[in-house]
Protein backbone atom coordinates (compact mmCIF):
# COMPACT_ATOMS: atom_id res chain seq x y z
CA UNK A 1 0.00 0.00 0.00
CA UNK A 2 1.35 2.93 -0.92
CA UNK A 3 2.13 5.84 1.90
CA UNK A 4 0.47 9.28 1.84
CA UNK A 5 2.91 11.82 2.34
CA UNK A 6 1.98 15.10 4.38
CA UNK A 7 3.95 17.39 2.30
CA UNK A 8 2.46 20.20 4.82
CA UNK A 9 4.97 18.63 7.79
CA UNK A 10 7.84 18.68 5.40
CA UNK A 11 10.98 21.02 6.32
CA UNK A 12 11.73 23.44 3.87
CA UNK A 13 14.74 21.88 2.98
CA UNK A 14 13.65 18.10 2.27
CA UNK A 15 11.14 19.72 0.09
CA UNK A 16 13.50 21.08 -1.46
CA UNK A 17 15.89 17.76 -1.72
CA UNK A 18 12.41 15.96 -3.46
CA UNK A 19 11.92 18.33 -6.21
CA UNK A 20 15.69 17.60 -7.05
CA UNK A 21 15.42 14.14 -6.16
CA UNK A 22 18.00 14.02 -3.56
CA UNK A 23 16.04 12.90 -1.04
CA UNK A 24 18.41 10.47 0.51
CA UNK A 25 21.64 12.56 0.28
CA UNK A 26 23.07 14.32 3.58
CA UNK A 27 25.47 15.75 1.45
CA UNK A 28 23.20 17.87 -0.90
CA UNK A 29 21.55 18.54 2.61
CA UNK A 30 24.53 19.84 4.04
CA UNK A 31 25.60 21.93 1.08
CA UNK A 32 22.06 23.55 0.65
CA UNK A 33 21.84 25.00 4.74
CA UNK A 34 25.89 25.67 4.28
CA UNK A 35 24.87 28.21 1.51
CA UNK A 36 21.84 29.12 2.60
CA UNK A 37 20.48 28.09 6.11
CA UNK A 38 17.03 27.26 5.72
CA UNK A 39 15.81 30.25 3.35
CA UNK A 40 14.77 28.04 0.63
CA UNK A 41 12.88 31.35 -0.75
CA UNK A 42 16.28 32.28 -1.61
CA UNK A 43 17.17 29.44 -3.55
CA UNK A 44 13.59 29.04 -5.54
CA UNK A 45 12.84 32.72 -5.84
CA UNK A 46 16.03 34.64 -6.66
CA UNK A 47 19.11 32.17 -7.42
CA UNK A 48 20.30 32.59 -11.14
CA UNK A 49 20.85 29.08 -13.14
CA UNK A 50 24.50 29.58 -12.50
CA UNK A 51 23.88 29.76 -8.82
CA UNK A 52 21.75 26.52 -8.85
CA UNK A 53 23.74 24.42 -10.41
CA UNK A 54 26.90 25.26 -8.22
CA UNK A 55 24.60 22.85 -5.93
CA UNK A 56 25.43 19.11 -6.01
CA UNK A 57 22.55 17.60 -7.21
CA UNK A 58 21.65 20.50 -9.62
CA UNK A 59 22.30 20.42 -13.47
CA UNK A 60 21.47 22.48 -15.88
CA UNK A 61 17.61 20.37 -16.73
CA UNK A 62 16.92 20.68 -12.69
CA UNK A 63 17.84 24.40 -12.24
CA UNK A 64 15.63 25.56 -15.46
CA UNK A 65 12.83 23.15 -13.87
CA UNK A 66 13.61 25.41 -10.82
CA UNK A 67 13.25 28.65 -12.65
CA UNK A 68 10.30 27.15 -14.32
CA UNK A 69 8.45 26.66 -10.98
CA UNK A 70 9.14 29.94 -10.31
CA UNK A 71 7.58 31.99 -13.18
CA UNK A 72 4.95 29.86 -12.67
CA UNK A 73 4.49 31.27 -8.89
CA UNK A 74 5.01 34.60 -10.39
CA UNK A 75 2.64 34.47 -12.56
CA UNK A 76 -0.05 32.78 -10.18
CA UNK A 77 0.63 36.10 -8.21
CA UNK A 78 0.91 38.36 -10.78
CA UNK A 79 -1.16 41.74 -10.40
CA UNK A 80 -4.63 41.33 -12.21
CA UNK A 81 -6.09 43.77 -14.84
CA UNK A 82 -6.46 47.35 -13.20
CA UNK A 83 -10.27 47.56 -14.76
CA UNK A 84 -12.87 47.65 -12.04
CA UNK A 85 -10.36 47.21 -9.21
CA UNK A 86 -11.88 49.56 -6.49
CA UNK A 87 -10.09 50.02 -3.26
CA UNK A 88 -12.07 49.19 -0.09
CA UNK A 89 -9.66 47.96 2.27
CA UNK A 90 -5.39 47.39 2.76
CA UNK A 91 -6.04 43.82 1.55
CA UNK A 92 -7.21 44.91 -2.03
CA UNK A 93 -4.27 46.92 -2.18
CA UNK A 94 -1.79 44.13 -0.78
CA UNK A 95 -3.70 41.81 -3.38
CA UNK A 96 -2.68 43.91 -6.22
CA UNK A 97 0.53 44.83 -5.57
CA UNK A 98 1.85 41.72 -4.11
CA UNK A 99 2.77 39.54 -7.41
CA UNK A 100 5.21 42.66 -8.43
CA UNK A 101 7.03 43.61 -5.16
CA UNK A 102 6.72 41.08 -2.45
CA UNK A 103 9.90 39.56 -3.65
CA UNK A 104 11.84 42.17 -5.09
CA UNK A 105 15.24 42.49 -4.35
CA UNK A 106 15.62 46.44 -3.94
CA UNK A 107 13.19 48.68 -2.47
CA UNK A 108 10.45 49.85 -4.99
CA UNK A 109 8.23 53.18 -3.89
CA UNK A 110 5.05 53.25 -6.14
CA UNK A 111 1.37 55.07 -5.81
CA UNK A 112 -1.97 54.10 -6.94
CA UNK A 113 -3.49 56.51 -9.22
CA UNK A 114 -7.10 56.43 -7.75
CA UNK A 115 -10.61 58.30 -9.49
CA UNK A 116 -13.39 59.37 -7.63
CA UNK A 117 -14.85 55.89 -6.32
CA UNK A 118 -11.35 54.81 -5.48
CA UNK A 119 -11.11 52.91 -8.67
CA UNK A 120 -7.75 52.24 -9.87
CA UNK A 121 -6.75 54.27 -12.92
CA UNK A 122 -3.36 53.36 -13.26
CA UNK A 123 0.06 52.29 -10.60
CA UNK A 124 2.91 54.30 -10.87
CA UNK A 125 6.83 53.51 -10.08
CA UNK A 126 7.89 56.93 -8.41
CA UNK A 127 11.33 55.38 -7.19
CA UNK A 128 13.63 52.47 -7.20
CA UNK A 129 15.98 52.06 -4.59
CA UNK A 130 19.07 49.89 -2.46
CA UNK A 131 18.29 46.92 -0.79
CA UNK A 132 16.97 48.47 2.80
CA UNK A 133 15.92 52.49 0.88
CA UNK A 134 14.74 54.41 -1.80
CA UNK A 135 14.44 57.85 -2.00
CA UNK A 136 11.33 59.66 -2.54
CA UNK A 137 10.33 63.36 -2.44
CA UNK A 138 6.31 64.79 -1.95
CA UNK A 139 7.13 66.68 -5.45
CA UNK A 140 7.47 63.60 -7.70
CA UNK A 141 4.83 61.71 -6.26
CA UNK A 142 2.26 64.80 -6.75
CA UNK A 143 3.40 65.81 -9.68
CA UNK A 144 2.88 62.16 -10.81
CA UNK A 145 -0.53 62.53 -9.43
CA UNK A 146 -1.39 65.50 -10.81
CA UNK A 147 -0.61 64.65 -14.14
CA UNK A 148 -2.79 61.67 -14.29
CA UNK A 149 -5.63 63.50 -12.99
CA UNK A 150 -5.63 61.50 -9.37
CA UNK A 151 -8.66 62.50 -7.31
CA UNK A 152 -6.75 60.34 -4.42
CA UNK A 153 -3.86 58.41 -3.83
CA UNK A 154 -2.52 55.20 -1.90
CA UNK A 155 1.74 54.72 -1.58
CA UNK A 156 2.99 51.35 -1.44
CA UNK A 157 6.63 50.47 -0.97
CA UNK A 158 8.29 46.92 0.12
CA UNK A 159 10.79 45.93 2.41
CA UNK A 160 13.24 43.33 0.56
CA UNK A 161 13.62 41.90 4.68
CA UNK A 162 10.15 40.94 4.70
CA UNK A 163 9.75 42.98 7.39
CA UNK A 164 6.92 45.50 7.59
CA UNK A 165 7.71 47.22 10.18
CA UNK A 166 7.81 50.80 9.03
CA UNK A 167 11.41 52.95 9.93
CA UNK A 168 11.26 56.52 10.73
CA UNK A 169 12.09 57.89 7.58
CA UNK A 170 9.38 55.84 6.26
CA UNK A 171 7.05 57.24 8.86
CA UNK A 172 8.84 60.75 7.95
CA UNK A 173 8.06 60.51 4.41
CA UNK A 174 4.18 59.55 4.64
CA UNK A 175 3.48 62.71 7.19
CA UNK A 176 5.14 64.71 4.25
CA UNK A 177 2.64 63.33 1.34
CA UNK A 178 -0.06 63.78 3.67
CA UNK A 179 0.68 67.30 4.28
CA UNK A 180 1.61 67.52 0.82
CA UNK A 181 -1.60 66.07 -0.73
CA UNK A 182 -3.77 68.55 1.70
CA UNK A 183 -2.26 71.42 -0.39
CA UNK A 184 -2.88 70.07 -3.68
CA UNK A 185 -6.32 68.30 -2.80
CA UNK A 186 -5.12 65.49 -3.72
CA UNK A 187 -5.71 63.19 -0.55
CA UNK A 188 -3.30 60.11 0.46
CA UNK A 189 -5.75 57.63 1.74
CA UNK A 190 -3.29 54.96 2.82
CA UNK A 191 0.73 53.91 2.63
CA UNK A 192 1.16 50.04 2.37
CA UNK A 193 4.31 48.27 3.18
CA UNK A 194 4.28 45.15 1.65
CA UNK A 195 6.89 42.12 3.00
CA UNK A 196 7.29 38.60 2.52
CA UNK A 197 3.19 37.40 2.50
CA UNK A 198 2.17 40.27 4.19
CA UNK A 199 1.52 44.06 4.76
CA UNK A 200 1.60 46.41 7.37
CA UNK A 201 -1.16 49.71 6.65
CA UNK A 202 0.00 53.15 8.17
CA UNK A 203 -3.99 53.59 7.90
CA UNK A 204 -5.11 50.63 10.27
CA UNK A 205 -1.85 50.98 12.58
CA UNK A 206 -3.38 54.71 12.78
CA UNK A 207 0.02 56.35 11.64
CA UNK A 208 -2.14 58.31 9.50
Amino acid sequence: MKMIINYRNKRNIDLLKMMINEENNVGVEEEILNRFGDNIAEILLHSTELELTAIKGIGPKKASQIIAFREIIRRLYEVPALENNKITSPTDVFNLVKGNLMHEEIEHFQILILDTKNKVKNIENISTGSLNSSIVHPREVFNTAIRRRAANIIAVHNHPSGDTKPSREDISITERLVKAGELVGIKLLDHIIVGNCSYLSFKEEGII
